[in-house]
């Protein structure tokens, strides 16, 4: 009997051992689940920053090509300018830049008698000009 009950208690040993193991392995794959799942937001929150930058690199390109193109079209009103009335000329670029991409360039010319002042408002769409004396 005393052979019995010492098998028992190994059994009873092993089984508790076991069951201690078990449950060792199940919190050990609740944080790794757990460390997945930050992981994961992580990864969702760098691609979302990701997507945010591109589109503001993208929205600094156009807006680059925007102002190449208006500093090109200024040059070549500046030259047409100065072959038109043969005398250097002054460009003012306004401060401000409104959502419709317009932009007001005022010439300054300078000549013995007088000062003349043209403003031009230039836009993707639409291009006017008036003369003010």
């Amino acid at each position: 009997m005393n052979e019995l009950e010492i098998l028992k208690n190994e059994s009873a040993e092993k089984d508790r051992t076991l069951m201690e193991y078990k449950h060792f392995i199940q919190l050990e794959i609740h944080q790794r689940d757990r460390r997945h799942a930050k992981l994961n937001k992580f990864e969702v929150k760098k691609r979302e920053k990701k997507a945010i930058l591109d589109q503001q690199i993208n929205e600094i390109e156009k807006q680059n090509m925007i102002l190449h193109s208006l500093e090109k079209e200024m040059k070549d009103l500046r030259h047409k300018y100065e072959v038109l009335f043969s005398m250097p000329i002054i460009f003012h670029l306004s401060p401000f830049f409104t959502s419709r991409r317009l932009v007001k360039v005022e010439i300054t010319r300078v000549s013995n008698s007088s000062i003349v002042t043209t403003s031009c408002v230039s836009s993707t769409r639409r291009q006017t000009s008036k003369r003010i004396s």
